[in-house]
């Protein structure tokens, strides 16, 4: 099976959601996905920076989802 991650980000000072993204890549298994779903977030947590995450208190979810694509 393959599977795509799909990052949420939301805001709990106005707790809102932004529409969920769809990542490009396509993973071979579940355990690839979900590795980088938490190195993605960590990613997106460092780029935001600290001071607009604490003032927004914005979260990231993600997950990993079953597609027909096939991974590279």
């Amino acid at each position: 099976m393959s599977y795509i991650l799909i990052i949420t980000f939301c805001t709990l000072i106005d707790d809102v959601c932004l529409p969920s993204l769809e990542s490009k890549n396509i993973y071979q298994d579940y355990y690839s996905c979900m590795q980088n779903g938490y190195l993605d977030s960590l990613d997106l947590y460092s780029n935001l920076g600290s001071e607009n995450v604490n003032k927004d208190l914005v979260t990231i979810g993600f997950e990993c989802r079953v597609t027909k694509d096939k991974a590279i």
